[in-house]
Parts: C-alpha cells; structure tokens; sequence
C-alpha cells in the first residue's frame, strides 16, 4: 500500500491539533511531513514537500484561495477541511469521475453501516 504524505495546517484548536495528530501517528499508511503550519506558509511547504492529503480547519465550506491555487497545481491532492471544530468536513479534489464518485459513496456506505 502507497504510503500517504500528509501535511496538517491551520488547525488553531490544540484538541482539534492533538486528535488528528493521534490518528494520523495510528495509521501506517499515513506519514505526516509537517504540522503547524499557517495558511500563508502552504506554498513554501508544497515548495519543499511532496504533499498528498493536507488537512486544514477552516470557518465555514469556503475553501481558502491558497487551497483553491493548490488544488489546480497539484492535480493529484486530496484536502480535507474541517469545519464547524471538525463537527462538519468537506473533501475537495480535481479529476473527478465515475470510479471516484463510487468511491465516495461505497465509503459514506461504510461510515453509515
């Protein structure tokens, strides 16, 4: 299984910040490259690092411009926003199609049941 590199940033909540720590460190599939990082640091990182999933709290579903510049740079990024203190998520992704929208759906069916 492709291990994959995850960068944690804008999550102003120390619980918040602790339980994702928490569960990325539990997941071997997972490497965590940084956490702690600002919204205005996001292009120096992805400068530097090789990002997959970057996981970020943000206010409500308006995903911040950095983000939306990520997501059309890298065509192959996953980012899931926490919202509402992580209450609420929204996973944002380009190349969207038929395999990916059965994925997400036989994955809400496994959260479900």
């Amino acid at each position: 299984m492709k291990t994959l590199r995850c960068l944690i940033a804008n999550v102003p909540s120390r619980i918040l910040g602790d339980i994702l720590q928490k569960l990325t460190q539990d997941n071997l599939s997972i490497e965590v490259v940084k956490t702690d990082v600002g919204l205005d640091q996001l292009h120096k990182e992805f400068a530097h690092n090789r990002v997959d999933l970057l996981i970020l709290e943000i206010g409500q579903f308006d995903l911040p411009e950095v983000c939306k510049d990520l997501l059309n740079t890298f065509s192959d990024l996953f980012i899931l926003a926490l919202v509402d203190d992580g209450r609420k998520t929204a996973l944002y992704f380009d190349g969207v199609g038929s395999r990916e929208i059965n994925g997400i759906i036989n994955s809400v069916n496994r959260l479900r049941y």
